[in-house]
């Protein structure tokens, strides 16, 4: 059995016969989800699957919003008395877990990690100075 084009399948939208493609993978007009091959004057019995696209990262890794936000509020506790350093040493534990659990789409451990370092410096220097506070006192 020779295949044939349909004069449905080659006309243009006002319904006039349009000129024959090149030969090629087409979708194809008569099964959806696969290619079928036109010889330039005929579609043939030959299909292939449609190729499955895979969705494109646009740009790189984003950075994980609890690790700037625990280096922030690490940082911002040498300003306030050192009262956002613990918010800041448990959003850093948080953050570094989320971007270890995130398979490389999240960037920031080394921010995390700043502001645990940060935070827990500033906790032993509340307590040292409260320690010295406590021990000028007795």
């Amino acid at each position: 059995m020779e295949p044939t084009a349909d004069a449905d399948d080659l006309a243009g939208p006002t319904g006039e016969p349009q000129p024959a493609p090149l030969p090629g993978w087409y979708a194809d007009p008569r099964a959806a989800g696969q290619l079928r091959w036109f010889d330039g004057a005929a579609w043939t019995d030959n299909v292939a699957p449609m190729p499955q696209s895979t969705p494109a990262r646009i740009g790189g890794p984003r950075t994980n919003g609890l690790a700037i936000a625990s280096l922030v509020c690490s940082v911002g506790s040498l300003f306030i008395c050192g009262i956002t350093a613990i918010v800041g040493v448990v959003l850093g534990h948080i953050a570094r877990r989320q971007i270890r659990r995130s398979g490389g789409a999240e960037v920031g451990e080394g921010l995390a990690l700043a502001a645990i370092i940060v935070g827990y410096l500033i906790l032993a220097g509340i307590v040292a100075f409260g320690t010295l506070v406590l021990a000028a006192r007795s």
